[in-house]
């Protein structure tokens, strides 16, 4: 009886024993379950927290890489500032630079044709003998020493202007006076062959123009027009000498017309005070500047003289047939006194004298 009774106070302490465990255990899953609960919801927010820093991260690597490229383009819009602004610096300076060339060219051009009006207005005319032929400008004796001189001169050796300026002092002429006027001499011959050649030209270029009226009448076609070009280029090549080319030809038939159309509107007697300039000089004007030398020559009429300076040979006559066949309108009556240049001009040209009106070309 004892020992259930002491079994029953051992076992009602056990039964509280696991009541007071059940207890604390029942606590302690209460605890563990809060703090679960606690570390979750903690894990909530750092998740939450994880997920806006990466958004702001990302949005910041996106600001930066945006203000890198910026930066790029912003150095790349400098670059290509500073080259646009060098190339328009550069533009301006060349336009410039041309703008100052042209205007120096104008301006020489306008001293260019001054000089030209002043110099055909006013200038010396070269003296035309009877026969319009190359003038003597100097004495039998002197002709006689100067090819002296000119044959040693044209021979070998070192010394030959010493032989010759001796033999002049040999034949008791002064050696300074003697060589100037040989200088002077050639000097008047040089100007008389280049009024030659700016004759020869004029020829060259009326031929030129009275045969292309011809072809445009025969094939009914305007004067300008390229087939008629084409075929007096044709016609004009068969008759030179095989082997002048196409850019000569055409060099000579622009000059020949630049020049034609000149003298043809201020007078061919014009061409005697030809000084200072040569065939090449006045062909290189424009038709701007032969214009203006026309409108700004003071005249009525032109006086044309008919010469010889550049009479051609036998053989050129063959091949250049149509060449010499220029017509002239010739006047059957004496000019009148407005027609006529001076008196003092008539006297000094003994030669066929025939008034007609200037043509003046259509310039291009």
């Amino acid at each position: 009886m004892a020992e259930n009774v002491e079994f029953k106070a051992k076992y009602d302490e056990a039964k509280d024993e696991i009541t007071k465990l059940r207890a604390e255990l029942r606590n302690r899953i209460e605890e563990l379950e809060k703090a679960r609960i606690d570390t979750a919801v903690e894990n909530t927010r750092r998740n939450v927290e994880n997920v806006r820093r990466d958004a702001v991260n990302a949005e910041l690597k996106a600001r930066v890489a945006k203000l890198e490229e910026g930066k790029e383009l912003v150095m790349k819009l400098g670059r290509e500032s500073g080259r646009r602004s060098l190339r328009k610096w550069k533009l301006f300076h060349h336009k410039q630079v041309s703008v100052d060339k042209r205007v120096h060219r104008k301006e020489n051009q306008k001293k260019q044709r001054e000089k030209f009006i002043q110099e055909v207005s006013e200038g010396a005319v070269t003296k035309v003998t009877p026969d319009n032929s190359i003038p003597l400008v100097s004495s039998q004796k002197e002709s006689d020493s100067s090819t002296n001189c000119s044959n040693i001169i044209d021979e070998s050796g070192s010394n030959s202007l010493d032989v010759c300026l001796e033999k002049t002092v040999e034949m008791g002429t002064p050696a300074f006076s003697l060589l100037y006027e040989k200088l002077c001499d050639a000097v008047i011959l040089a100007d008389r062959a280049t009024q030659e050649i700016i004759f020869c030209y004029c020829q060259f270029g009326k031929a030129l123009i009275q045969r292309r009226g011809e072809i445009a009448s025969e094939k009914q076609v305007d004067l300008e027009s390229n087939t008629v070009s084409r075929i007096l280029n044709t016609d004009v090549k068969a008759q030179l000498p095989a082997g002048t080319s196409d850019a000569l030809l055409r060099k000579r038939i622009e000059q020949a017309k630049k020049l034609y159309t000149l003298f043809n509107a201020i007078g061919m007697d014009k061409i005697k005070r030809i000084h200072s300039f040569s065939a090449d000089s006045i062909s290189k004007m424009t038709y701007e500047d032969i214009q203006y030398i026309i409108d700004n020559m003071s005249f009525d009429y032109s006086i044309h003289i008919e010469t010889q300076l550049c009479e051609p040979s036998s053989q050129s006559d063959n091949k250049n047939s149509y060449l010499s066949h220029i017509t002239h309108i010739t006047s059957s009556n004496a000019p009148t006194e407005s027609q006529v240049p001076n008196e003092s001009a008539m006297k000094k040209l003994d030669t066929k004298v025939e008034v007609v009106l200037p043509i003046i070309i259509q310039l291009r």
